[in-house]
């Protein structure tokens, strides 16, 4: 687990209402089949104009998965590169087996003979407790996720529809901005503008002069490990 904590924080300075999206670029991770390789909505928070939210997180990896037949079942485990899981699928829905050693610097998820080859799961990898990236599970086949091991790029966009944790189509979405984090930067402040442009510095924002006076507040803090979902379960 990373005891460096980042931090996007979006301010809203267009008309608008609505959802702001992170989800994390594709290079940040490998899959040893990249057939069927879905990006996930990360952290996604709703805003409205004047509002600043602060998404912040850890570099520390999960392995997740989520059933997206309702009622919505998910389960998200702590687990460094190096470890694997078994899914398996019962009577009461699907679950992981605890985590062993696996392919060092990879997490490798295998499913089992008693995962259904019809199914409305997508698992794979999160960070901080929240889905980035998976595939459909197929019985009997395995996928492996290699994390980079460089520094991490991510995506902001405003407008979306969705929740976290659901499969996203990056092309679809309304304009997005590109996030890196300079070397010893541990803060980026993305600030949506009143004609749908993006506008990037490094750091956190004071009190933005674009704001008005009544508008200034205090940021709404975002951590994906602390969110929940109704009818969700969390190892």
């Amino acid at each position: 687990m990373s005891a460096v904590q980042y931090a996007i924080w979006f301010i809203n300075n267009s008309s608008s209402s609505g959802n702001a999206c992170v989800y994390q670029d594709s290079a940040n991770v490998t899959l040893n089949n990249g057939d069927g390789f879905q990006t996930l909505a990360w952290m996604v928070m709703g805003a409205n104009p004047g509002t600043q939210i602060k998404f912040v997180w850890s570099l520390s990896y999960d392995l997740v998965w989520f059933d997206y037949d309702s009622p919505l079942t998910q389960q998200i485990i702590a687990a460094p590169p190096g470890n694997q899981v078994t899914l398996s699928q019962n009577q009461y829905g699907y679950t992981f087996s605890k985590p062993s050693s696996g392919t060092a610097g990879s997490l490798v998820i295998k499913a089992d003979a008693t995962v259904a080859p019809v199914n409305n799961v997508i698992c794979g990898i999160g960070l901080d407790g929240a889905g980035t990236f998976g595939v459909k599970p197929q019985p009997n086949q395995a996928g492996t996720f290699t994390p980079c091991t460089g520094p991490l790029t991510y995506w902001i966009s405003f407008g979306y529809n969705g929740a976290t944790n659901d499969v996203i189509v990056p092309e679809a979405l309304n304009l997005s901005q590109q996030i890196t984090f300079p070397a010893g930067i541990y803060n980026m402040t993305a600030f949506y503008n009143i004609d749908g442009t993006w506008t990037l510095k490094s750091g956190s924002p004071s009190q933005p002069a674009s704001m008005a006076k009544g508008q200034q507040t205090g940021p709404i803090i975002y951590n994906p490990a602390e969110q929940a979902r109704p009818n969700t379960m969390q190892a």
